[in-house]
């Protein structure tokens, strides 16, 4: 996958979210956090002058300090396999990125992530599978917006709904989840993009999976209304605790109704209806 330079940020306040909010749209092939840090992933053939132009404009209006540093190519399957460690979640799924028999779990997930968003090691990811854990699937047509690995449509999938649209706007991650929807024998329809939301019909799908920025989810939310289906689920994600009356009171505007909530460390995870 050629060589990458990781960027650390951090600032007074640390807010992960701003930051996200502020460079998710730059060239980054992910993100993770690492105490009040947020560390970010770039080939190294797009750190050219406009990308860290761009991305200084940034950080000076906002007074976000910087480091970076190089990583030289290495076979990243098997950097990012071994320091995969397996993640369970409620006794039902099992996500790992090798064989290993999990016959206790009624799901198991393969996962190949090389370097992108989306494993279930992230609170978001994992708040997302813990509340579809209890939807019900089956025959249900599914947009997994900002697909990452594709785990959650994966996780749909093998609860038996009936289509999924994953997309993306990397084509990293697109490949990806192409992968990883292979590697896990799915045998629903499924179709990987990178597509605008504007380009699908309306009344679409029976649910939509949104684990992104608050500013991506913010900026969608007609879009999300337009595709879903009367009485369709929106479960989101991506957003902290502190944005709740933000999401809920712009999503309710939307033509949204707050159904469910739960939390983990500082972030939401949120299940809607639409009902107008």
């Amino acid at each position: 996958m050629g060589d990458y330079w990781c960027y650390t940020f951090w600032k007074d306040g640390y807010d992960s979210d701003l930051i996200l909010g502020l460079v998710g749209h730059l060239s980054f092939d992910t993100f993770e956090e690492e105490g009040e840090k947020l560390k970010a992933y770039i080939p190294s053939e797009d750190c050219d002058d406009i990308f860290q132009d761009s991305l200084n404009i940034i950080l000076d209006e906002y007074q976000i300090s910087k480091n970076k540093t190089f990583i030289p190519n290495q076979n990243w399957n098997e950097t990012w396999e071994n320091q995969f460690s397996p993640i369970f979640i409620e006794n039902q799924i099992a996500i790992s990125s090798g064989e290993e028999s999990y016959s206790s779990y009624p799901f198991h997930i393969l996962i190949n992530p090389n370097m992108t968003f989306g494993t279930g090691h992230h609170q978001t990811t994992h708040l997302m599978l813990k509340t579809m854990l209890y939807i019900n699937w089956e025959g249900t047509s599914v947009l997994d917006f900002g697909c990452g690995t594709g785990i959650l449509g994966i996780y749909a999938a093998m609860r038996k709904a009936d289509k999924i649209l994953a997309l993306d706007i990397d084509e990293r991650s697109l490949a990806n989840t192409k992968e990883n929807f292979e590697l896990n024998k799915i045998s629903s329809k499924y179709e990987v993009k990178n597509e605008k939301l504007e380009s699908l019909e309306d009344n679409t799908f029976d649910a939509i999976l949104a684990n992104i920025n608050t500013n991506t989810l913010l900026e969608n939310s007609s879009n999300f209304n337009r595709l879903l289906k009367w009485n369709g689920r929106l479960l989101l994600s991506g957003f902290l605790i502190s944005d709740e009356k933000k999401i809920t009171e712009h999503f309710q505007k939307s033509g949204f109704q707050v159904k469910n909530q739960s939390t983990s460390d500082d972030w939401m995870c949120m299940l809607l209806v639409k009902d107008q």
